[in-house]
């Protein structure tokens, strides 16, 4: 009996530490988000073919972690409607909680327009991993053509 209950408390609390990471236990705090362009299921950046002067597009930055403890939290834009144009996508990141171990893709939509055809550069900052799993901030970068 002695044996059962120990086995019942100990599921017990297997099971609490599996429950919904979402909740309001532990806090989340807003970082960098962490890209992996070396990985071919996802793409760290989305960007359309067809980019014209003054038109407005949409790019995707694509990061990675955790499917229940990492949320979208936005995107810094540097340079908004010149040649370069810099983006740094952010996650809140859950703090204190039981998380998956997974690496789940967290979309970061953001509005583009670049004023002048021509060369134009996106660049995307963010965490990477490297060989020795230590996180280092690097930069992602594509050349676009704006057309006129």
């Amino acid at each position: 009996m002695r044996c059962t209950r120990l086995f019942i408390l100990t599921l017990a609390i297997a099971l609490l530490s599996c429950a919904d990471s979402t909740a309001t236990s532990g806090s989340w705090r807003v970082e960098i988000g962490l890209l992996v362009p070396e990985l071919s299921r996802i793409q760290a950046v989305v960007i359309p073919e067809s980019i014209f002067v003054g038109r407005p597009i949409r790019v995707t930055v694509n990061t990675v972690g955790s499917s229940t403890c990492v949320r979208p939290a936005g995107v810094v834009v540097e340079g908004s409607g010149t040649r370069v144009q810099t983006l740094t996508p952010l996650d809140s990141v859950g703090v204190g909680m039981s998380c998956t171990d997974d690496l789940a893709q967290h979309s970061h939509p953001v509005t583009l327009t670049f004023s002048q055809a021509g060369s134009a550069t996106i660049r995307v900052r963010g965490y990477v991993r490297g060989t020795d799993l230590v996180r280092r901030i690097e930069t992602i970068q594509a050349q676009v053509t704006v057309r006129p």
